[in-house]
């Protein structure tokens, strides 16, 4: 369950970020965009708040941050157009070594 929560957080948190993208395209549905990035970064803070009673701080924020991140690259790059050279995805890569290297560092959860 306690991995549910974190990425029931981490969910809410892309969803915000990419609400928020959305907001700077302005358009028809910019009223309804910026509620949404309201509501998706209130849950997602929610729900990280409960995740911090299973695993230690630096943990939980280094997943949340680092599959966001990784997240919010492969939607830009999908639906936004943003750009993907070699080294940005060797920068992911490694982002996602460290968050594997922190699970595997025996840390207790």
């Amino acid at each position: 369950m306690k991995w549910i929560w974190l990425m029931s957080s981490i969910i809410c948190e892309v969803a915000g970020t990419t609400a928020l993208k959305l907001v700077s395209q302005g358009g028809r549905y910019t009223t309804f965009w910026i509620v949404s990035v309201f509501v998706f970064y209130i849950a997602c803070f929610g729900l990280m708040g409960i995740t911090f009673r299973y695993f230690d701080l630096g943990l939980v924020y280094a997943i949340w941050s680092g599959i966001g991140i990784t997240l919010m690259a492969i939607i830009g790059l999908l639906f936004f157009g943003d750009s993907m050279n070699m080294m940005k995805f060797f920068s992911i890569v490694l982002i996602i070594m460290g968050i594997a290297g922190l699970n595997l560092s025996g840390v207790s959860h």
